[in-house]
């Protein structure tokens, strides 16, 4: 678990601003790891990410609230469709990715192999091979 919060730095000068003025924002990132707590908020928030309404029953009393229960379950299935879709642009991403380096790899060696041609006319060259 890590905060994340504002902090003041004279870089010229000294300035005596209180800092509630300027720390108006923070950040609590909670990265699931081991699964090692088991009591408290951090196991609450296990059993919430996890989607363990038993786990979460041992501190809110949930299990019989059957519109939170849904709420729960639907929350995981959103939860699993974004990690599916963000795996699936990050895939596509890096195909896209791929094809750049082999297509740059491919102009790199026909301007080699040709002394005289030219970047453009190797890139035209290159995607009509990867075509």
């Amino acid at each position: 678990m890590t905060r994340f919060h504002m902090t003041k730095e004279d870089l010229i000068g000294k300035n005596n601003e209180p800092s509630e003025n300027y720390d108006l924002m923070e950040v609590v990132m909670i990265c699931r790891g081991e699964d090692k707590f088991t009591d408290g908020i951090l196991d609450y928030l296990a059993g919430l990410f996890s989607h363990n309404i038993d786990r979460m029953d041992r501190y809110s009393h949930i299990k019989n609230d059957a519109e939170v229960t849904e709420e729960v379950r639907i929350m995981g299935g959103f939860g699993k469709a974004l990690a599916e879709k963000n795996l699936m642009q990050g895939r596509e991403e890096g195909k896209i990715e791929e094809r750049k380096n082999i297509l740059d790899s491919i102009v790199k060696n026909l301007m080699k192999s040709n002394a005289s041609m030219t970047r453009e006319q190797a890139t035209e060259q290159a995607k009509a091979l990867i075509a």
